[in-house]
């Protein structure tokens, strides 16, 4: 993700990047990590996104509100739970079902 946040706002004089285990699609990725985080309690999605959005990031609530999620949603620490459907690391996406497996 930083290689390409990188290539994407620095212009590099790169002929290539190689990503792996990126994500396929950074606007569904965008829009996931999204909906994961409306679902939270406390409002994390306004807190974070909400205050990208305004310019608001050096709101110590901020970095308190990305805590949360990625207590919830990366990390898996937190008491907070999700649909286990939506956490789960076998649910197969359009793009891996349609890619033939070796």
């Amino acid at each position: 993700m930083l290689g390409l946040q990188y290539a994407a706002q620095g212009a590099p004089d790169w002929t290539s990047l190689i990503c792996a285990g990126g994500p396929a699609s950074v606007p569904r990725f965008q829009q996931e990590v999204r909906d994961l985080m409306a679902r939270l309690p406390g409002d994390v999605l306004d807190r974070t996104y909400g205050r990208e959005l305004r310019g608001e990031t050096d709101d110590p609530d901020y970095r308190v509100a990305q805590g949360e999620y990625l207590r919830a949603c990366v990390l898996r620490t937190s008491s907070v739970s999700l649909d286990p459907e939506l956490m789960s690391t076998s649910r197969t996406s359009p793009i891996a079902s349609a890619t033939p497996s070796t």
